[in-house]
């Protein structure tokens, strides 16, 4: 258990990359409700915790239980209850996330997951009643579809397939879902198919030069502030070059490139002496 408590927690201190946060939730989530199905089975009474989980976090398509529960929208995509599904929702996000990260940034990522996992719900909910929906599936389809919109001839390597560029993986994911509308598990592909679209716009108005990411900046961080441990103090002593160089006047058109360099890749796209002077031209 410390193991597991300690994975988590260096997964929370990561800022750079937010996935790991994520995949260590919905792990969590997946084997505290494992453990307590095992008690409760052994017992052969009913599982209050399984019932306390789907009543207060999945997401119920009537709208009389979700206008009183409005945050299931969101808390659904951390439940799953099928190892296989957790393993290849994680798998899908660990993948398409790092490469929306790569040629965007992770607060684009974030918006891109979050933006999905509320469409899907809501898309859900619209033709939908009665019925649970759980798992990140819509939130991980709209980094798919995002990832094939902004790099349709990239190529990855899948075991059985070889080479296959992003286009008709996105492709196959939308084919898949349409198919399985006929299936048992018609909400699902609907919450799937409302991520997909999610995914599709927001690439599209960044291409068009509409950032819809800037809600995310605050939220995450807000999130890394609670989960990272503060520095301790340093005393440095600087030598008489440093001095110099940190007393350099700073131009305004070296601020505003910097500044301009943060609205589009983000603060951690900044190199250090970048942040330096940006830290100089705060104290003038």
């Amino acid at each position: 258990m410390n193991l597991i408590l300690s994975a988590i927690k260096q997964a929370f201190a990561d800022q750079k990359n937010p996935i790991n946060k994520y995949i260590a939730i919905n792990a969590f989530v997946f084997v505290a409700l494992l453990i307590s199905a095992a008690f409760y089975f052994l017992g052969d009474i009913p599982n209050p915790f399984k019932m306390w989980v789907m009543q207060y976090f999945s997401l119920t398509a009537n709208w009389k239980i979700f206008v009183f529960k409005p945050w299931t929208f969101f808390t659904y995509a951390f439940i799953h209850e099928k190892l296989f599904h957790l393993i290849f929702n994680m798998l899908v996000f660990h993948w398409f996330g790092n490469l929306i990260i790569e040629y965007l940034n992770k607060n684009r990522m974030l918006f891109i997951f979050w933006a999905g996992v509320l469409g899907g719900g809501i898309l859900y909910s619209l033709f939908f009643d009665g019925n649970q929906l759980i798992g990140a599936s819509a939130g991980i389809m709209a980094l798919v579809i995002a990832s094939a919109t902004l790099l349709p001839n990239y190529e990855i390597v899948l075991a059985i397939f070889g080479r296959i560029k992003l286009k008709y993986v996105g492709m196959a994911y939308l084919v898949i879902d349409l198919l399985s509308m006929m299936g048992s598990n018609a909400g699902g592909s609907m919450a799937h198919l409302g991520g997909a679209l999610i995914g599709f716009l927001t690439i599209k108005q960044i291409q068009a030069g509409n950032d819809w990411s800037s809600i995310v900046i605050s939220i995450n961080s807000f999130i890394d502030k609670i989960f990272t441990r503060k520095n301790k103090l340093k005393i440095v002593h600087q030598s008489k070059e440093q001095a110099q160089t940190s007393h350099a006047t700073v131009s305004q058109a070296e601020v505003d490139q910097v500044l301009e360099k943060i609205t589009k890749s983000g603060y951690d796209s900044l190199s250090k002496s970048e942040k330096e002077l940006l830290f100089k031209a705060s104290k003038k």
